[in-house]
Order: C-alpha cells, then structure tokens, then sequence
C-alpha cells in the first residue's frame, strides 16, 4: 500500500503546482480537501504535533483509507513531511492569491527594467 500511497501524494503535489487540482480550505484553517470524480481526498495538518494526515473519503463522505507523514516515511518515502508541507503551502498560496501577486510584481519589475538604458 505504501508504493500507493506516495504515488498519490507525489501526483497530488504535481497536479496541484500545475494548477490542474482545485482544492478547497475547510472551516479549519488547518484543512484542505479537493474533489476527484466521486471521491475526496483531505490533508490535515496537526500543528502541535507537526503531524500531516491524507484521508480518502468515498462517495458518501466515509473514510477508507487514511495515511499520516510519518507511516509514509517509515515506509521508505523519503521526506514525506516536507512533500506534505510543500502541498500544503501551495495551496494555501494559491487560495491567498500571493503567487499573482508575485507574478503582478515580477512583471511590473521586469517591465522597469526594460526601460533601464545600459
């Protein structure tokens, strides 16, 4: 189950820096989830104990299968917290809008030097 698992949070993590996976912020600040076909799929963060959980829920909102970061990595995923931090503050970026920001800035930065002579 293992090989399942990292697969699918390396394609989740893909996907979503593609911009291909919308994912939505729950209630908890501390929660993302996204909609596949019939399926759901959450990403919690445990802040005090720095713990990350994938849970997959069916079509009726019941759970079947679950992971945290830390039985991915003792499964031999190297760095599976870092993965699941890098999925997470993207999605939050990219509920934030700073990622267009950054883009908004860079253009404009990039249009001023343009028009510096040399």
């Amino acid at each position: 189950m293992s090989d399942k698992w990292g697969q699918l949070l390396q394609k989740l993590v893909s996907l979503t820096r593609a911009g291909k996976l919308s994912w939505n912020e729950t209630v908890h600040g501390d929660e993302i989830s996204t909609q596949l076909g019939e399926m759901k799929v959450e990403v919690q963060f445990f802040e005090l104990i720095d713990e990350y959980r994938l849970i997959v829920r069916d079509e009726f909102g019941k759970e079947i299968d679950a992971f945290t970061d830390d039985e991915l990595t003792s499964t031999g995923f190297i760095s599976a917290g870092g993965v699941f931090a890098s999925l997470f503050r993207t999605v939050k970026r990219q509920k934030s809008g700073a990622d267009q920001a950054l883009d908004n800035i860079l253009r404009e930065l990039d249009n001023l030097d343009d028009e510096v002579p040399f």
